[in-house]
């Protein structure tokens, strides 16, 4: 049985009665995007902008290609912009923007922000990021889905969420910069211990060198008396 997600109560409250949504299924089905592009079919006129007929605004990708900043439907954008390398905090700003624009479809996109075994994009830093901002902004909503949450997502979900609730948000990324910070000066202290015990060597080397130097030398000097002594 799949997961059953509900929605915020504002949206659960204005169903439409059954008279409407039966005469609403027996009309033609239509789709905004669809009608969309065929009011704009063959119409060479752009537009007009919402920002004062200067058109969307661009921006490059990690490619250095032009793109569009945002697709103009803020759902879309939490959809594809979210992707494991995303910070939180962009994370929370697109769920925002998604909310206002449409709660129970920004509801179910969180949801496959953490959805494994094929179900969504498991991307568990990012449902993490969302999940807090409901917790803040829609905490009921939160808690009537935690059934919900165990089975597209992962039962130790719970307690990731407790602990970051205790300890912060951001607890995971400090632990993990203190061991990167950690791992980073036990390599340096590696280093240096190698060094040193290089520089050791070398002067012992150095020193080594040095002693058999000087008996070679006493060697040679010596060598010329021990003839003469022979000789006599």
């Amino acid at each position: 049985m799949a997961a059953v997600l509900l929605g915020p109560p504002v949206i659960r409250g204005a169903r439409p009665p059954p008279t409407a949504a039966a005469a609403a299924a027996e009309a033609p089905a239509s789709h905004p995007f669809l009608d969309l592009l065929d009011a704009c079919f063959n119409n060479d006129a752009p537009a007009a902008a919402s920002d004062g007929g200067k058109g969307p605004r661009m921006m490059r990708t990690e490619n250095d290609s032009a793109t569009y900043a945002t697709s103009g439907n803020p759902c879309l954008d939490l959809f594809f912009q979210v992707v494991p390398d995303t910070p939180p905090q962009r994370v929370r700003e697109l769920v925002t923007l998604a909310w206002a624009h449409d709660p129970l479809t920004a509801l179910k996109l969180v949801a496959n922000l953490r959805g494994v075994r094929g179900t969504g994009k498991s991307d568990k830093e990012g449902f993490y990021a969302a999940a807090l901002w409901l917790h803040e902004r829609h905490p009921k909503t939160l808690a009537c889905n935690l059934p919900a949450l165990a089975e597209f997502g992962y039962l130790k979900d719970f307690p990731e969420l407790l602990y970051r609730l205790i300890h912060g948000a951001d607890v995971r990324k400090l632990a993990k910069d203190k061991v990167g910070v950690a791992k980073i000066r036990r390599k340096v202290a590696e280093v240096r211990a190698a060094r040193l015990a290089g520089a050791k060597r070398a002067r012992g080397n150095t020193a080594r060198c040095r002693a058999r130097a000087c008996r070679l030398r006493q060697r040679r000097a010596l060598q010329p008396q021990d003839q003469v002594q022979a000789w006599q």
